[in-house]
Formats: C-alpha cells, structure tokens, sequence
C-alpha cells in the first residue's frame, strides 16, 4: 500500500499533472485542469473565481477550512482530485542519487520516456483514496533489477561449483542443489555469505558472490522505501507585505521571514554575524552578504541599478539602499511601493528556490509593478520553474510571455460555477480574452518594419501568424512584409499612412461579407483589384480555409477529426480563440521541435497565394 508520508525515506520527484476542484467556494466542478511542468497562467477577467483556485489547493494541502467561507451553497462537502506523475528518467536520477549506486551501475531496463501516475482524491478531512500505476512500476523495476543480478550471481556460483577445491564437499553439494535443481541463486548466495560471514575471502568467484548479493539485498531494501511518497509541498503568496526592514535587533532578526530569507540567500547565518567577535571578520561577512544579494538582485531588476547593504552595529542590523554609485543611502520604506513589493516578492522567493522543491502558488503578483518591472518579475518567476512548479493568476498582459501560449488557462464563470478551460478555441467570451491578445498585440508591434519592396496588409494577427508560420514552414524567400491591421474595416486607414509616405503595399482580403464591403471602399479611393487589394480566394473563404480539414484539426485545433465532419475551418475558430490558435501554431512552426507535416492541399493553396502576393496580379491558382 502507498503511504504518503511528511518525511519518507526516499524523496520521489513528483510533479503536479492535472487537478480538479468541486464544491469548493464558487466552483462547483472546475473540470480538469492540466499544468505545465514549469509555470501555468491562470488568466481570466476579475471576480471571475481565479483566487479560489488557488485557495482550494492550499486548503486541501494543509487540511484547513472554513466552513462559513469555503463551503459551496449547494451543501456539497468540497473534494479535489491530483494527478502527479513521475518519469522513468527521474526514476533513473534517484538510483543514482538516492540508492547510491556507482555511475557506471548497469541498467537492465531501458529508460524510456513512460511516465507514471499517483492519483490522489481527497475531501476536506481526509485522503479518500490513492490509485494509479505507481505500484506497478516499483514492482516492475524491483522484478527487472533483482532478476539482472540473479543472472550475474549465477553465472559466479556455477563457476564456484566446476572450479572451487577449497570448499567442502558438502557445501559444494548444498551449491548444487540450490543453483542447479531448485534454480535458487539468492539462496546459494545467501549460503556463502552465511559460510564467509566476517571472513576474508581469497577466491574471485566467491568474492564477486558476495558483493554482488550484499548489492542486490542493499537493491532490495532501499527499494521498498519508495512506497513512501512525499507530495510536493504547496506555498501560496497573496501578497508580499513582509517588507524589509530598515533595522533589526538580533531577536528580532531571528523570528523575521524575510530577514531569514536574505540571509538564506547570501548563504550566511544572522548567527555567525552577530557571534563573530573580530570586527575585521564581521566585516568581512556583511561584505559579503552585501556583494552576493545585490549582484543577485541586478540580475532580475532591471529598472536601475540598486545596491543592497548590510551593516552591523553590536547587536543590531541596518539594511540601506544605494541607486547606482550614488554616495547617500535610501531606507527602504523610502523607495516606491512597487519596488518595496518587487523587493519582498525577490526575496521571499529566490530564498524559496533553495528549499526543496515545491509548487508556488501566487495570486495576482505584481499589481503595484509597472509594465517593464512586471517583465522582471517574469524573470524571477522563470528562474524559480527550473525547480518548482509555478502557478499564478493575472489579468496582466505584461505577465503573459506570448512565446509560452501553452502555459494559459482560462478561468471562467458562468451563472453555475467558475471552471477552467484548457483550450482557447472553446472561449468566446471578450474580457477573458483580453489580456492575452493585449498581450500578442505588444509582443507584435516591436516586431515588425515596413518593407520597401511590398507590404501586404492583413485583416487581424491571426492572418498574420498563419501566413508567417506556412511561409516559414515551406521556406518560402519573398520581397514582403507582413503587417497586421487590427479588424478589416482599419485596413484602408493603414493603407492611406502607406499611401502617403510612398511606401508600396497591398490589402490581403477575406472573400466574405466585411471583406468584400472594404473592398467596395478601396474601389471609391481609387485603388485597383489585384494592385493595392486582393482577396484570398475567388472562393468565399478566409484564411483559416487554406487549411486542409485534416490538418486544422490535428495542427490548429489540436484534437481528432471527428467522424462524419462537415463544418469549414473558419465556422470552427469562429471565436474569440482564433488569435490564440494562430500564434499556438505560429509557435510550434517556429520552434522546429515538432515533426509536423502539412497535408499537399494546404501547401498548394498557401503557395498560390504567396505567388499572387508576389506578383500581384497573378491569377488565382487557390487549389480545389
């Protein structure tokens, strides 16, 4: 049975892979929600219930609830259920760490990328239940291993039987008939250590007997610790209100988190400042402790250069701050109270870092911060992921990395309940959406120059992602820019600005109903078909259609082609997801990480297309 301990034996590296919240505050069923291995976003618009998510994951790990606060209306006891998962690879990491076992330990199982599952139901006063396939694999490698050595040991005590003249006869009997009738090696081996206990040995079979038994029973022993899991220890931050302090006396530093976390930080005790008794070597600590917190502490602050220095007067502390070279110090209740929270959240965490590997949960981070130091904060975030799982809540666009569109999760509120939704296609609902495309709409526009060849304007980004990624995916080398306008009825505002400055462009249109009324528009200014404007096709199409029906649904939407299939690829991204699925596939192409391979139909109709962008009067050659 798996017993989930606070202090096992063997620490196992597990990692939160999906959970799902009922009864618990406004969430009646969250639906599953899975995270990623380093950081997940919870994004959504305000009061829609992304702060009981995290409150509900703290409540079930500590066992603490309110009744008055926590409770559903529906008089449903609340409930959660945990994924975690471990992989052969990391199983493979604690042999080598945890077992001790020398680096060149030959394996007889060949480490895959299999994970394994540890699932977990709880309600608010107990585990329920455990089940998954943990057990399977400890008994599987248990098996694999003790059977590898089985086959060395056998191979040493046959020997020990044809070659051995020292050894009784009797003893060589017993051999024979363990080994060789019962085909018991562990208990032939087990004879010799019995036979050799506390005794030099000079025989080399005999020898290498006994040490690869005493490895197999060592094997066998430490093995059965991992059925005591430990569950990654979970931390939520609402708030970063333990500022630090001007001064401190020595008690007072004792009992102080934050203090403690910067000594953590610098890797020096309060302790060993304050019972240094040679003024040199005092000084020579706080020196110390002064360089490694502020060059720490550059990395990630990148608003201005800001020194951090101690100093020890008897059995007090000071803790002053210094712009740049600036001579005068500053208290650092005299700093802003954004760079006051940036300092305590820095401080907090990267002291949290060092610790043992946990899941952090922050709620909104970062609303005193302004745009560019919400990026640095990111960065703090991103360099804590290497060790711990991070899941936070914003309706930030500065705190949504666009290149890592598959860390967010949508929180949503209906008239029933607050749920998580994994994918974007399914979200139509503007104000959850939001920040995100906020969000891709920053990240784009210092991205891009105009062209002085042919700039082709586009109706949204999501054309801009989609002709971007097959462009890059065909390897494509043409003389234009791409420039995205934000909705079809601006492109002939946009196109008026190129117009002016003489720079050449022309407008890339839907053949659809707002696409053909701008069109109509274009015509009035003066500009020809197929010059300054052209539609996608001659069909009524969008963008989205050049894809195959195969490919948008194994590439764009990510999920299997149903059965029997007959709505266009622009019915189905027809919501407030599409700009989210284009820069998701955006994203893939770009990375090269995936084999993706796109269906003949959509290379031909996005090569036609580029062709007659590059021509600008070449005919439509859209395939069928």
């Amino acid at each position: 049975m798996i017993r989930l301990l606070k202090k096992p034996t063997v620490v196992t590296v597990l990692k939160l892979k999906w959970f799902q919240i009922k009864n618990f505050r406004s969430i009646v069923d969250s639906g599953k929600c899975y995270v990623n291995n380093d950081i997940t976003v919870f994004a959504g618009k305000n009061e829609s219930g992304k702060s009981n998510i995290l409150q509900a994951l703290k409540a079930f790990h500590d066992g603490e609830f309110d009744e008055e606060y926590d409770f559903n209306m529906n008089d449903s006891n609340p409930e959660l259920i945990q994924c975690y998962s471990v992989s052969e690879k990391e199983i493979h990491k604690i042999y080598m760490d945890i077992l001790k076992y020398k680096s060149d330990y030959e394996f007889e199982r060949k480490i895959g990328e299999l994970e394994y599952d540890l699932i977990i139901h709880k309600d608010h006063q107990s585990i329920v239940n455990v089940e998954g396939n943990w057990l399977e694999v400890i008994e599987e490698i248990r098996q694999g291993e003790l059977q590898f050595w089985e086959r060395k040991i056998s191979t040493s005590v046959i020997n020990v039987i044809k070659n051995n003249k020292d050894l009784p006869d009797s003893v060589i009997e017993e051999l024979k008939v363990l080994q060789l009738e019962n085909k018991d090696t562990y208990g032939a081996a087990k004879l010799l250590s019995e036979k050799f206990q506390d005794q030099s040995v000079s025989d080399a079979n005999i020898k290498k007997i006994l040490d690869e038994y005493s490895t197999a029973s060592d094997f066998e022993d430490k093995i059965s610790d991992f059925d005591n899991i430990i569950l990654p220890k979970v931390i939520l931050f609402s708030s970063f209100t333990d500022l630090l302090p001007e001064k401190a006396d020595k008690d007072t530093a004792k009992t102080s988190n934050i203090i403690q976390s910067f000594f953590k930080i610098v890797d020096i005790s309060s302790d060993s400042i304050f019972s240094e008794s040679s003024r040199q070597k005092r000084t020579l600590l706080v020196n110390q402790a002064s360089t490694r917190i502020s060059g720490d502490f550059s990395n990630f602050y990148k608003q201005n250069e800001v020194n951090i220095r101690l100093d020890v007067d008897g059995d007090e502390l000071s803790f002053y701050l210094y712009d740049g070279a600036n001579v005068t110090p500053f208290k650092p209740e005299q700093r802003s109270q954004g760079f006051q929270w940036f300092l305590s959240f820095y401080i907090t965490l990267v002291a949290e870092k060092l610790s043992s590997s946990s899941i952090i949960l922050l709620d909104e981070p970062g609303l005193y911060l302004h745009a560019k130091a919400q990026q640095d904060m990111l960065e703090v975030l991103e360099s804590l992921a290497k060790t711990n799982q991070i899941l936070f809540t914003t309706h930030s666009p500065y705190l949504i990395d666009t290149n890592r569109l598959d860390r967010l999760r949508l929180v949503i509120k209906n008239e029933n309940t607050t749920y998580i939704e994994n994918k974007f296609h399914k979200v139509s609902d503007r104000d959850t959406l939001t920040p995100i495309i906020t969000a891709i709409g920053y990240d784009l526009s210092t991205g891009i120059s105009l062209n002085s060849d042919l700039n082709v304007i586009v109706e949204g980004i999501s054309d801009y992602y989609y002709l971007q990624a097959v462009k890059s995916f065909i390897e494509l080398k043409t003389r234009f820019t791409i420039i995205p306008s934000i909705g079809v009825d601006q492109i002939p505002n946009i196109a008026s600005i190129l117009f002016g400055w003489g720079v050449p462009f022309v407008c890339l249109l839907d053949n659809d109903q707002q696409g053909r009324s701008v069109s109509r528009k274009l015509t009035r200014f003066g500009y020809e078909e197929n010059r300054e404007f052209m539609f996608i096709s001659d069909k009524k199409l969008i963008i989205e259609d050049l894809f195959s029906t195969n490919d948008f649904y194994e590439h764009i939407l990510l999920e299997p082609k149903p059965e029997n299939q007959s709505e266009s690829n622009s019915s189905l991204s027809a919501t407030g997801g599409k700009v989210l699925l284009a820069r998701r596939f955006f994203d893939r192409i770009s990375s090269k990480q995936e084999n993706i391979s796109l269906d003949v139909t959509t290379i031909k109709n996005f090569q036609a297309l580029f062709h007659k962008i590059d021509q600008r009067s070449f005919p439509n050659l859209i395939a069928n």
